[in-house]
């Protein structure tokens, strides 16, 4: 009885101390906020993306779990105008109009002395504002397109036929 015991206390002991030892969820929308734009930044340096994504504006970002082993977190993020390179990466960029939107979770694990990040993002939709333009026709049969879109009648065709 007295082993079990001390294996009792030694286990509550250690799981008040490694309780201890784990960072803190963010309560509030501005920590939540600050850790979804660290997460960002880890996903610009470590993606093959040529562009840098950014925070979208409408949201902070959202705790889905507070489990007390890792910490996990949902944001969206958009595709901007500026280029990865090393000085724009911190820099606040103005969104693409045709931009891609991507649905992001990060998982923090808290490891010695640094924290463990794991973030994947999820294309949600690209926008798509590129016009089509219709191709231009021959109002005949014996007709074909040129290189200049003109319309151009055949040699050798029969009979009579508007030509633009």
């Amino acid at each position: 009885m007295d082993g079990f015991l001390k294996v009792i206390l030694t286990l509550g002991v250690s799981s008040v101390v490694t309780t201890a030892y784990l960072p803190t969820i963010p309560e509030t929308n501005q920590n939540i906020s600050a850790l979804a734009i660290a997460c960002t930044d880890y996903y610009n340096n470590g993606s093959s993306e040529d562009s840098i994504f950014q925070l979208d504006g409408t949201e902070h970002g959202t705790l889905i779990d507070k489990d007390p082993t890792f910490q996990q977190l949902t944001f969206i993020i958009k595709e901007t105008r500026c280029k990865k390179s090393e000085e724009n990466i911190n820099k606040p960029c103005a969104f693409k109009e045709d931009g891609v939107v991507k649905q992001c979770t990060a998982s923090i694990f808290p490891g010695d002395g640094e924290r463990k990040i794991l973030v994947t993002c999820d294309t949600l939709y690209q926008n798509s504002t590129k016009k089509r333009i219709a191709r231009a026709t021959c109002k005949c049969i014996c007709c074909y397109l040129d290189r200049n879109n003109k319309c151009r009648k055949r040699s050798g065709c029969l009979g009579v036929s508007s030509v633009n």
